[in-house]
């Protein structure tokens, strides 16, 4: 296994319009790849589309991941994160805190 250290710290931004700076966050960190993970609702509702299209103009290659039910159980969270390892997302699953990049992600709300 593969030591590492992951710190998260929650970055919240609220107000008109702010999807459309979803692009342009990912850039002030340094980002040039990542995990969009989403409910069916909002790839339904076209949000997810949208999210990708900012995320395409600030050059950010985004991997959509939506094949998840509500309150997901350890078997799709373990399909998820197979789903992140083939990308090359996060670490392995078999390291103790990768299934974190993905439980959490139950809802989005834009």
């Amino acid at each position: 296994m593969v030591p590492f250290d992951f710190e998260l710290r929650t970055r919240v931004v609220f107000g008109h319009r702010s999807f459309t700076r979803l692009g342009h966050l990912p850039r002030e960190i340094n980002f040039r790849r990542t995990l969009l993970v989403a409910d069916r609702g909002l790839v339904t509702a076209g949000r997810i589309g949208e999210a990708l299209r900012f995320l395409a103009e600030a050059r950010i290659e985004a991997v959509p991941f939506h094949d998840f039910a509500p309150n997901p159980d350890s078997a799709l969270v373990d399909a998820g994160c197979r789903f992140a390892e083939r990308w090359r997302l996060i670490p392995s699953s078999r390291s103790a805190g990768a299934a974190r990049f993905i439980a959490p992600r139950r809802s989005i709300s834009c």
